[in-house]
């Protein structure tokens, strides 16, 4: 595990109704060529910043769909974003045998 506050990229996250936005500072443009992304119902995988090999992983505050994320940047910011999964789906857990 690297030193997190070297390698640590500063990446903040906020929704919306409809999506979520995790904003990626990139300081150098080489990043772009080198990262790649990943992500889960609830993370996103950032690997290769700032050097090959780091990974970093940011929690995401919602959960979202499995396909449907798009990146642009924009004055140095990569931004991702992850259409939320507004079908929550959620089954109830039966405990009344229990006591």
């Amino acid at each position: 595990e690297q030193n997190a506050n070297d390698a640590a990229i500063q990446a903040s996250v906020f929704e919306t109704h409809n999506d979520v936005f995790v904003m990626i500072p990139i300081k150098d443009p080489e990043w772009l060529k080198m990262m790649k992304l990943f992500y889960t119902s609830n993370q996103l995988i950032i690997e290769h910043i700032p050097q090959h090999g780091n990974k970093q992983t940011v929690t995401l505050p919602s959960i979202v769909k499995r396909k449907g994320a798009t990146a642009h940047l924009k004055d140095h910011v990569l931004e991702v974003r992850i259409p939320k999964n507004i079908d929550m789906q959620y089954s109830e857990i039966d405990i009344k045998e229990i006591y």
